[in-house]
């Protein structure tokens, strides 16, 4: 999921957290990335990466949302048709 918050905070230009709120066997469990956490993943300002399709591919990669030949899906890997 923070893979995911890392792209989401990328994308929307005044968003500066995301929080994912979840159970795991009942138990309520909170997950929250930040502009500075994102960036530090990134290694730069992580709004930046956002205006440049280029820098958002090479994060999306990072992130292993996306490779080439599968699509990650929750915890799923479907190939690519």
């Amino acid at each position: 999921m923070r893979a995911y918050g890392v792209a989401i905070l990328a994308l929307i230009d005044n968003l500066s957290e995301v929080k994912f709120e979840y159970e795991v066997d009942g138990e309520k469990c909170v997950l929250s990335v930040d502009t500075d956490e994102a960036s530090e993943f990134a290694g730069e300002n992580i709004k930046e990466i956002g205006k440049d399709i280029t820098k958002l591919q090479v994060l999306i990669e990072k992130t292993v949302l996306y490779t080439e030949t599968v699509w990650l899906i929750g915890d799923c890997v479907v190939p690519e048709a």
